[in-house]
């Protein structure tokens, strides 16, 4: 399945039309009917940011997941530093923690990210937390 494919199957499922879920994005909708019938593609942010209110890896918008495709060696913390120097700025802690996540089934993985998105949410409506708006 197509991301097009996809954006509109989460979107219908959970009950939400094009101008509802470009209001929660921050988009028009019109930039969300252009992602559904691929004549547009979401930038990589705001890729993330569906992922994240879908509740779904940004692998399975992209149908990584359910193609063949796999990589031909697991990365090391080494690799990811050699590759992406500034974006690992991790402590042991956080470390530790993505470890403890790698090892969780899917639906606990998922569990635990609707924790984190449900916390963000009520810190920010609370005034503690501003999450930057992706375009």
């Amino acid at each position: 399945m197509d991301l097009g494919n996809i954006l509109a199957h989460l979107r219908k499922e959970k009950g939400l039309n094009q101008r509802e879920f470009a209001s929660i994005l921050g988009v028009s909708n019109g930039a969300v009917a252009m992602w559904e019938t691929n004549k547009r593609l979401p930038d990589v942010h705001m890729l993330k940011k569906i992922a994240i209110y879908y509740n779904v890896s940004t692998d399975y918008l992209l149908d990584y997941e359910s193609s063949n495709m796999t990589l031909s060696k697991q990365l090391t913390w080494k690799d990811v530093l050699r590759t992406f120097p500034d974006a690992c700025n991790l402590n042991e802690e956080e470390k530790d923690i993505i470890q403890y996540y790698k090892i969780l089934t899917k639906t606990d993985k998922r569990w635990i990210m609707g924790q984190i998105i449900d916390l963000i949410k009520k810190r920010e409506n609370d005034g503690n937390l501003s999450i930057p708006k992706a375009q």
